[in-house]
């Protein structure tokens, strides 16, 4: 490998540019420094990390190509998405048309269905984790949190971004997996269009609140299609028995 610039600073480490010689293209190399991680990130998170990446291969996810140990560094080789982030993209565009929403969120829909129906859930869906291509081709990135799962699993590992989680994740209860992550496309989807989070509130408990009463409102100017409309509310929806499942967002009328 050839490194070259840094492209992105985490807690525990950097993501840097390098060559492959092997696969002849740029990758991304997220390395993690030894020193800096805790034992318990480098021995659940990041090894969970790893092994979830290295059984799955979908053109909407980003490409796992090896992890080796070097110099007190545990080093990630990724497929490179050089158009940054979704977060990236509202931040400099501002809010996105329902056209180009509606390209984003069915390959995202298309990632996530994928993962379910092997059994990973993502768990930390979030803006900052849809990463693009040069082509504009979705990749869901970061899989820190991800895990296998059982159909009917509860798990119990409170994690991923308050204002991205759902509220049977936030109550601290046992939760189903592919609903959470549901939820969370939902959060993704309103960011897209309305420039905002839907919940804007840091405290957990006046967040949960909000969501189970589902305090949100619809952008005005220029207002959302009613299927648009349907289909946000039939995914924040916070009982978790009448959610969309990932099949019900795809086989919504907004995205037919």
């Amino acid at each position: 490998y050839t490194i070259g610039e840094t492209i992105g600073k985490g807690t525990y480490g950097k993501v840097k540019i390098a060559y492959s010689v092997q696969h002849k293209q740029k990758v991304a190399m997220k390395i993690i420094s030894r020193r800096k991680a805790p034992e318990e990130y480098v021995e659940k998170f990041l090894a969970r990390e790893i092994a979830v990446m290295a059984h799955i291969q979908h053109a909407n996810i980003i490409r796992f190509y090896e992890a080796f140990n070097q110099d007190n560094k545990i080093i990630l080789v990724l497929e490179l998405a050089r158009n940054g982030d979704l977060l990236e993209l509202i931040e400099k565009k501002g809010a996105v048309s329902e056209c180009e929403a509606k390209e984003v969120l069915k390959q995202i829909a298309d990632g996530i269905d994928y993962l379910h129906a092997t059994n990973i859930v993502h768990r930390d869906l979030k803006c900052e984790n849809i990463l693009l291509t040069e082509d504009s081709v979705v990749k869901i990135g970061d899989f820190g949190f991800s895990c296998t799962f059982h159909d009917g699993e509860l798990l119990k590992t409170y994690c991923g971004s308050l204002t991205y989680a759902s509220p049977e994740l936030l109550r601290g209860e046992p939760y189903l997996g592919p609903p959470t992550d549901v939820w969370s496309v939902g959060v993704i989807l309103y960011c897209m269009v309305a420039e905002c989070i839907p919940f804007d509130e840091t405290n957990r408990v006046p967040l949960i609140a909000m969501q189970e009463s589902k305090a949100f409102d619809f952008p005005k100017e220029p207002p959302l299609s009613e299927h648009l409309v349907a289909l946000i509310s039939g995914i924040l929806e916070p009982d978790v028995a009448l959610r969309l499942t990932i099949k019900g967002v795809l086989k919504s009328p907004w995205l037919k």
